[in-house]
């Protein structure tokens, strides 16, 4: 049964991997990982 919600998810696993995921317009979310790579967004992109 479909519930028309909105919501999102931030996992990492053991290796640092991000995964960002999300069902609305938007969501504030973000990372920084020991290779001095960083992300940071809100929309879609």
């Amino acid at each position: 049964m479909a519930i028309k919600g909105e919501g999102g998810m931030i996992g990492v696993d053991a290796k640092g991997n991000t995964a960002m995921v999300f069902n609305s317009a938007g969501m504030y979310r973000g990372f920084k990982n020991s290779k001095g790579e960083d992300y940071i967004g809100i929309y879609k992109d």
